[in-house]
Formats: C-alpha cells, structure tokens, sequence
C-alpha cells in the first residue's frame, strides 16, 4: 500500500472515530453509505475535509517558513 493511500485511510478514521482496522478500508470499496465498511455521512465528509485543508495548511506554512 502506497504511503498516500494509508495515510488518508488513518486520517478518515482517526477523524470520524470509527472502530476497524486501515487494512480493513478497501481502495476500490465506497467510503460512504450502507456497503460501506465505514459508513461515512456528510458529517464525516465534513470533518475529513476540514482535517484535510489542516494539514495542507500546516504543510504549507512549513514550506514557506524562513530558514
């Protein structure tokens, strides 16, 4: 598994709090909805969002800080 693919799996499900395993996230299985093994709702979309802009801030910020 790709280091991108594992951690965006890690940072859905430490962010909505859910109980299974990163191994347990499919890459070809929906995110959202009764098939889905994490059974993600809007709510979840929007905390992912948000923890997704975070950390392309705090990324950011890093790369145009003065040494």
């Amino acid at each position: 598994m790709s280091d991108l693919k594992y951690e965006l799996k890690k940072l859905i499900i430490e962010e909505c709090e859910k109980e299974c395993e990163i191994e347990d996230v499919k890459d070809d299985a929906p995110l959202f909805g009764p098939e889905s093994v994490l059974e993600l709702d809007s709510m979840d979309a929007l905390q992912i969002s948000m923890a997704l802009h975070k950390r392309s801030e705090e990324h950011t910020s890093e790369l145009q800080s003065p040494l």
